[in-house]
């Protein structure tokens, strides 16, 4: 799964979700990516483009249905800044933040795609912080679980 579908989840059923994480995604399909795209393409998966905003498929509204639910993931969205939708970032990230989404944002200067290897963020560490992973034990791995009161 991309950006786009564990932002989607995540807006969709906060309930469900302690963290999310997107990757350089298409966090808004519903202005940019069929921009970007041949239109038929697009059409074929999600319906006709140019009628997204206001649906499931749009992750802002999305962010503005479930902005006063009881329990919300804490969010991780990166980009590069010479990626394609870096501008979709850009604005992004602050409309979760006015709608009451916990997030942490990352971009990488002079970077296209970023991939979780190459984000140049510590995700283990930004999730660790945040209260929703905690180590298990002495074997270095990490547990994803939901903070207490979260």
């Amino acid at each position: 799964m991309g950006g786009y579908g564990a932002m989607r989840l995540a807006l969709t059923y906060p309930e469900h979700f302690a963290g999310a994480a997107s990757f350089s995604g298409a966090v808004d399909l519903a202005n940019t990516l069929f921009q970007r795209h041949r239109e038929g393409e697009i059409d074929r998966v999600f319906g006709n483009m140019k009628e997204i905003k206001g649906t499931e498929y749009d992750n802002y509204y999305l962010m503005e249905k479930n902005a006063n639910a009881a329990h919300k993931p804490w969010l991780y969205v990166s980009c590069g800044t010479k990626d394609f939708l870096y501008q979709q970032h850009r604005t992004f990230i602050p409309a979760l933040k006015k709608s009451g989404w916990d997030v942490m944002s990352h971009e990488e200067p002079e970077y296209g795609r970023i991939r979780r290897h190459a984000a140049g963020a510590d995700l283990p560490g930004a999730f660790r912080r945040s209260g929703f992973i905690q180590r298990s034990g002495g074997s270095g791995k990490h547990a994803l679980s939901a903070a207490p009161g979260r």
